[in-house]
């Protein structure tokens, strides 16, 4: 995880902290895990020993995911954090091009 945190953005990197600044306690995922396998009205402490094995093992496994809405989220922000950047970097060079003093404008662009 931390090889690819390490590519994320700060942007990025921040609310993900955000987003997992309380993490979820063991029951609580096993009540997750136990209604999402077995159905709503399913009880861990009834399950069988084997039951118990494969809601434990779902979630070591589901510990290793992304979330895919997350992660579709940060691809489209990158795009338009591109996007901005290619529109900022065009305002300045037409400010430039159709500025009258543009020794003045320069330095206060590009200084």
């Amino acid at each position: 995880m931390t090889i690819v945190r390490g590519r994320s953005t700060p942007v990025g990197l921040a609310l993900a902290q955000k987003m997992k600044a309380e993490g979820k306690s063991l029951n609580e995922l096993v009540a997750r895990q136990t209604r999402r396998l077995h159905g709503q009205s399913a009880v861990f402490s009834q399950l069988s020993a084997s039951q118990k094995n494969t809601i434990y093992a779902s979630i070591v496994t589901s510990a290793g995911k992304s979330n895919a809405a997350v992660t579709h989220t940060m691809s489209r922000l990158s795009y338009a954090g591109k996007g901005v950047l290619v529109i900022s970097l065009g305002l300045s060079v037409y400010n430039i091009a159709t500025s009258s003093k543009v020794d003045p404008t320069v330095k206060t662009k590009f200084a």
